[in-house]
């Protein structure tokens, strides 16, 4: 079955038989198109989800073709899968990415009080100008927190609201929802054990009460009983993890402590379901974390998670970072858990579930002390083989005979029909600055891959990988921790610094892009992306969340840039001139205040 839409991007036609061929079903592009004529496609058609066309085909005016409708030479997937029904982040359904953005170290005043650290999410929404705050937008930006529009939940102080963010659709409705983490919520009087809310989305934009009421998950709803300082909903990763066409919700708790081991971490998953319309806690949650092998002391399992479909079966399977893992006489050296979905969901018995260490299943590199692979993850196809590849940052390798510390290396493992794959089709890549044509050399401290993104930046059908170096020094090192952003371009061969376009080294105040780079504004500190103005080439938002103003003297305020994809890849001029975004500012709610750090998560 094929769930809700097919996009096109704004290049495709459609006619009353056909659709011209070689033109990309992209997840992350333009305008719903609908037909109410038979169809057949023909040609070589490519979906971005990855999947085969099988049986119906639903438009958004919800005519649907015939079960015998045919479709030739379509690629990636097996049949019968369902195609991904909405731009990830579309939260009313427009064909416009929208931007939620985190601040988790915001103070609330409300009601006559003011709340220290209670939190705030933001949201932007997309248009053909990209994103908009003005007056002119079709939906006002929003500021959420606990206790107004309707949202559930007693406002109180460190609950730090926006700590973690995810969007996916829920409930199947073409329009993606978002899940907030609230690590600091307190539970009976229980310190930081942490909860998770989650807000529909509707044609009007998120909403509490237009499309369904949103719902507030704790962990004695997944059958755990919570315990001071576990912070549940500290990461957040959505996917459809059994194929139904609904994304499903994964939540890491990696300071839960299990048995005698202290904040060894579990990751629990809501599954949603049609009954439900929604994420269904009552019936449909799993635990994963306890009783498996390699379990330890201070591992943080779920630090960082992130969902891809690594085999290309339309179920997407969850990749879970433990960067504190330790091996045999080697401490926080790191590992990644990657477990796959099955119709059932998440399993550990369809292929196997892997475990990945530096050095391990032909994977470069050598597991060392406090390297802490796996603190970030994202996955794209970059190579466009219909299969997600991982990324998986390592941000304080040491190089040189460990004697330079911290420096920072990423990993790069292909998809393959058998899961991820260290040796095929494609070798596993090992990125450094200075190495294999990447810009920019290896320095003291400079956490290279601390944060990743994936998107296809120039529409080619190849996902891109952007890569956070947030405490990168320049002038000599003297201006410390200022930061600085990789792009690694896809292309048929994999991530390449050559090929189709030459990898870019971002900094504010060069190539274009706003501001000054100045000390401690750690400029790439987060990453995310979106196709913010609907052309079908994914934006790029970059925090740096330890920007100051009015002359420096407001310190940790934090601002995000937006730059827009085009098919020469991010541009600062093209189609859109690059964006500067801060509290207070082109008609953003709020007001930019010392310790807010905005932009810290998106």
């Amino acid at each position: 079955m094929v769930t809700n839409h097919i996009y096109a991007e704004n290049s495709s036609t459609i006619g009353n038989t056909s659709i011209s061929p070689n033109e990309k079903m992209n997840k992350n592009v333009t305008r719903m198109m609908s037909q109410d004529n038979d169809i057949n496609l023909t040609g070589n058609f490519k979906s971005k989800s990855n999947n085969l066309i099988d049986s119906e085909l639903q438009f958004n005016n919800n005519n649907t073709l015939p079960n015998n409708t045919t479709f030739a030479n379509i690629t990636g997937g097996s049949s019968g899968t369902a195609l991904s029904s909405v731009a990830i982040g579309d939260f009313n359904g427009d064909g416009f990415d929208d931007k939620a953005i985190g601040v988790p170290d915001e103070d609330v005043l409300f009601g006559g009080s003011n709340f220290r650290d209670a939190g705030i999410v933001q949201v932007i929404y997309g248009s053909p100008r990209g994103l908009d705050a003005s007056d002119s937008a079709v939906i006002a930006d929003q500021l959420w927190h606990e206790g107004t529009l309707g949202l559930d939940g007693i406002l109180e102080e460190l609950d730090w609201f926006g700590t973690s963010l995810s969007s996916g659709d829920y409930n199947d409705d073409g329009k993606g929802d978002l899940a907030i983490g609230v690590i600091g919520q307190k539970h009976n009087q229980i310190l930081q054990a942490g909860a998770v809310h989650v807000i529909y989305g509707s044609q009007f934009g998120l909403s509490t009460s237009a499309a369904r009421g949103d719902q507030l998950f704790i962990q004695d709803g997944f059958g755990e009983v919570p315990e001071a300082h576990d912070r549940f909903g500290w990461s957040l990763a959505s996917g459809d993890y059994n194929g139904d066409g609904r994304d499903d919700l994964a939540i890491g708790t990696p300071f839960q402590k299990i048995g005698s081991l202290s904040r060894a971490g579990v990751v629990q998953v809501v599954y949603s379901s049609q009954s439900a319309s929604g994420l269904d806690a009552l019936f449909n949650t799993q635990i994963f974390g306890r009783g498996m092998i390699n379990t330890g002391n201070f591992d943080h399992f779920g630090w960082a998670l992130a969902s891809g479909d690594y085999n290309g079966d339309g179920r997407d399977d969850l990749a879970i970072g433990v960067p504190n893992g330790q091996l045999p006489s080697v401490d926080n050296s790191g590992a990644v858990r990657v477990i796959y979905g099955s119709p059932g969901g998440l399993t550990e018995t369809v292929l196997r579930n892997q475990f990945w260490t530096q050095g391990s299943g032909n994977l470069d590199d050598v597991a060392e002390t406090w390297d802490k692979f796996g603190h970030s993850l994202s996955s794209g196809d970059y190579n466009g083989d219909g299969k997600d590849d991982l990324a998986i940052g390592v941000p304080w390798e040491n190089i040189q005979g460990e004697t330079i510390s911290r420096v920072g290396k990423v990993h790069v493992i292909y998809g393959s029909t058998f899961g991820l794959s260290s040796t095929s089709p494609i070798i596993d890549q090992l990125w450094q600055q200075g190495l294999g044509g990447l810009d920019d050399v290896a320095e003291l401290n400079d956490s290279f891959g601390d944060s990743l993104s994936s998107g296809d930046y120039n529409g080619d059908g190849k996902d891109d990988l952007a890569i956070g170096v947030p405490t990168e020094s320049i002038a000599g090192e003297t201006i410390k921790y200022v930061g600085k952003m990789h792009v690694i371009y896809g292309s048929s061969s994999g991530l390449s610094t050559t090929s189709p376009i030459s990898d870019q080294l971002w900094q504010q105040g060069l190539n274009g892009l706003d501001e000054i780079a100045e000390i401690n504004d750690r400029f790439g500190a987060s990453l995310s992306s979106g196709d913010y103005n609907g052309d079908g080439k994914d934006d790029l938002a970059i925090g740096a969340p330890w920007e100051k103003i009015v002359n420096e003297t407001i310190e940790m305020v934090g601002k995000i840039h937006v730059v827009y994809g085009s098919s020469s890849g991010l541009s600062t001029t093209s189609p859109i001139a690059d964006q500067l975004w801060q509290q207070g500012l082109n008609g953003l709610d709020d007001v930019a205040e010392v310790g807010d750090v905005f932009g810290t998560y998106l």
